[in-house]
């Protein structure tokens, strides 16, 4: 005998972070052209409906997965120890060079959401505003570090975070062209040589860390 028991409904939250996740995979496989609204609901297991219930169409949802992932990106790619001393370059120049050999998918996406943005002055305008939340984020960070470390920066906090994270896509995108030869190791020098270390032993531990599992720049 079939239950008559009605199937629990998805929370709305939960809707919109498995259709985010869903797009987010499709727009960096497909490409976001070629993704249709209707294939980003069947992969996250639900019908066209669900899109248009938590987005206006493919523009805002294109916006909306990028200010996810920046969100995801200050949130946990930046809670970084501030007080690792001396070994705070070396741990996130290894994190970054992590991150971009683990995270092609997510580049992919990146690369996608520019090309496809450049061409539509409103979504070029919320999609650069979320890139502009990550520069600030970064350049919040590295003021914070100088001050508690005690360091000199190289160039000022906001320079040296666009030249930090563009830096990173550079590399990343030479590694997605070609795994084999890509030189993450030239990344990790780079940020070691532009973020200076300060005096062994100096420095306060706060008690936050680089979550390796995850967060991405």
């Amino acid at each position: 005998m079939k239950s008559t028991a009605p199937t629990p409904r998805v929370r709305r939250l939960e809707v919109r972070r498995r259709l985010l996740a869903a797009a987010a995979e499709q727009f960096a496989e497909r490409g976001i052209h070629a993704t249709r609204l209707e294939d980003v609901a069947a992969a996250a297991g639900f019908t066209r409906g669900a899109v248009y219930s938590n987005f206006t169409g493919k523009d805002d949802l294109v916006a909306a997965v990028i200010a996810d992932r920046v969100e995801g990106m200050t949130g946990k790619g930046l809670a970084l120890t501030l007080g690792a001393g001396a070994g705070l370059p070396a741990l996130v120049a290894s994190y970054l060079a992590a991150q971009v050999k683990a995270d092609t998918t997510g580049h992919r996406l990146a690369l996608e959401t520019l090309l496809y943005a450049a061409r539509d002055d409103a979504l070029r305008e919320r999609i650069f505003g979320s890139r502009k939340i990550l520069r600030t984020a970064v350049a919040d960070w590295l003021r914070e570090y100088a001050r508690q470390s005690g360091v000199d920066l190289p160039l000022p906090p906001d320079v040296l975070a666009l030249t930090l994270i563009a830096l990173v896509n550079g590399i990343a995108s030479e590694y997605l062209a070609d795994p084999t030869s890509a030189p993450l190791d030239a990344l990790a020098q780079a940020i070691v040589h532009l973020v200076p270390s300060p005096p062994e032993g100096e420095g306060r531990d706060d008690g936050r860390h680089i979550d390796q599992r995850e967060g991405e720049v």
